[in-house]
């Protein structure tokens, strides 16, 4: 989890997320560089300029995709 330090930082730039109980979720992705959050709650989409935002079936595509 991010620290305190961590979420007072992000939390002005994850302005956007409304939903306050993910907040550690994007913080958490990006400090650790992830490349995007996978996850079903479209509401991730609010801060998809920050990081990008997959549902679980993009994924499934993109791996599948790297073996044709």
């Amino acid at each position: 989890f991010p620290s305190r330090i961590q979420r007072t930082i992000f939390s002005h730039r994850l302005a956007e997320l409304r939903d306050t109980s993910d907040l550690s979720h994007a913080i958490s992705a990006i400090v650790n560089n992830c490349e995007a959050i996978i996850t079903y709650d479209i509401h991730f989409q609010q801060i998809e300029h920050i990081i990008s935002c997959w549902v679980p079936e993009q994924v499934i595509d993109m791996i599948l995709g790297s073996y044709d």
